[in-house]
């Protein structure tokens, strides 16, 4: 039981997972974002079955790391490994943000980010990796547990984009005299 979550290549996903099988899934996978599919999850000698009510349902092998990790791996291969998360960082990301290292590839910039409590991104600053600036574009996003889905503006897309995308959070709270740290992993 808990929030679980993958953040791979291509692929991330928030799994809630309740104590009587029952599970809730976010993610996103290949730029294509869903959020609150619900399904179940069963376990039987070191085999996982997870079906969802959309049909995009999972079976293999399972490897269980009590209140760390499991990973699940089919028979065609395909391996996501998934960690607990002890805490929600939904709460903690709600506030203004401060980047001072955001590049456009020659030159550091300025990027600032305004999250509200209504899943709101206020964005001002460098357009990573271009030349371009935008001011108070706002966006979508979700935080459950350690991973934030983000969608992206039309206008903050260049060629090869995907319009959803996922961050692994990782929170140092009291980390500077300026406050708390949130880095974000893409």
């Amino acid at each position: 039981a808990g929030t679980w979550t993958c953040l791979q290549e291509n692929f991330a996903e928030a799994l809630v997972i309740k104590a009587n099988g029952s599970v809730v899934s976010t993610g996103v996978e290949d730029g294509e974002y869903w959020e609150n599919v619900k399904g179940n999850i069963a376990i039987n000698e070191g085999k996982i079955s997870m079906t969802f009510e959309d049909g995009d349902n999972f079976e293999g092998h399972f490897d269980f790391i009590p209140g760390l990790a499991f990973s699940v791996c089919s028979d065609k291969g395909e391996r996501y490994l998934y960690n607990y998360c002890k805490e929600d960082l939904s709460d903690e990301i709600v506030g203004m943000w401060v980047c001072n290292d955001a590049t456009n590839g020659t030159t550091t910039q300025m990027a600032i980010n305004t999250y509200t409590k209504d899943g709101t991104c206020i964005f001002t600053g460098i357009v990573p990796n271009t030349d371009s600036h935008m001011v108070n574009v706002s966006t979508n996003y979700k935080v459950i547990g350690d991973i934030m889905f983000t969608q992206r503006a039309d206008n903050q897309l260049v060629a090869g984009d995907v319009k959803f995308v996922a961050s692994r959070l990782m929170y140092t709270p009291d980390a500077t005299l300026l406050g708390d740290i949130i880095s974000r992993k893409q």
